[in-house]
């Protein structure tokens, strides 16, 4: 053979082989690519925001709880309030299992983030079907129960039992939750309040806590009608 033509064949053996590394090179090239984008797809998706897990009990914006379970709304609680509470959750201060478990997977950020955003939801009222119970409650809110030595609610969650940073906003909380911590406070059950609520409930009969639950639930239902006999 002659070597130039060897030559010539090597050659275009070598550009065979250049080109074939190019490509493969490129396509290697684009497979990186493709997965880098889609990493960063994935990442660039918003991430849940930290209150989203207590949706799924409490209800959309904390306002609207799943029916029979004992989850309060909570909408509307001042901040520094819920802030305590998921402490109390986490530290064991206060017992539920499901919310201890919970709250114990919380930060700080976590933490401040949600008592924000329900802060910053509007609460509902309860419609009321016993209208006679809710207005012996209304009494015991508005002015306490002078024999029994039990003051008004109004006293200390504010007028309109609105709530504050430190007691909890009652208007509009579902009436089977409120009579269900009135009872653990009146046992013991509950004691994460520096003694105050359970010395008040331990003073109310179980007729008298159906009432209050009762009148605080009906606050701010927005269809309220009014006439003879109506309640504030």
């Amino acid at each position: 053979m002659n070597p130039i033509n060897a030559i010539a064949i090597e050659d275009h053996k070598e550009e065979t082989v250049t080109h074939r590394r190019k490509f493969v090179f490129l396509g290697a090239l684009g497979v990186v690519a493709s997965v880098l984008l889609s990493a960063s797809a994935v990442a660039e998706e918003p991430a849940a925001p930290p209150y989203a897990a207590c949706l799924t009990c409490h209800g959309d914006a904390g306002n609207n709880p799943i029916p029979g379970m004992m989850a309060p709304k909570l909408a509307g609680l001042d901040a520094a309030y819920t802030t305590k509470q998921l402490h109390d959750f986490q530290s064991g201060r206060r017992v539920f299992d499901a919310m201890n478990t919970l709250a114990k997977g919380l930060s700080a950020s976590d933490i401040k983030a949600a008592a924000d955003y329900f802060s910053a939801q509007t609460r509902t009222g309860e419609e009321v079907y016993d209208k006679s119970l809710a207005k012996q409650g209304q009494a015991i809110v508005q002015h306490g129960i002078y024999g029994q030595g039990v003051p008004a609610c109004a006293n200390c969650h504010n007028d309109g039992v609105t709530g504050t940073f430190r007691y909890p906003r009652l208007a509009g909380q579902k009436a089977d939750y409120v009579f269900n911590q009135l009872s653990h406070f009146k046992s013991g059950e509950r004691h994460n309040d520096f003694g105050q609520m359970s010395r008040v409930a331990m003073r109310l009969t179980e007729g008298q806590m159906k009432a209050v639950a009762e009148y605080v639930s009906r606050l701010g239902y927005p269809l309220v009608p009014r006439g003879p006999g109506a309640m504030d």
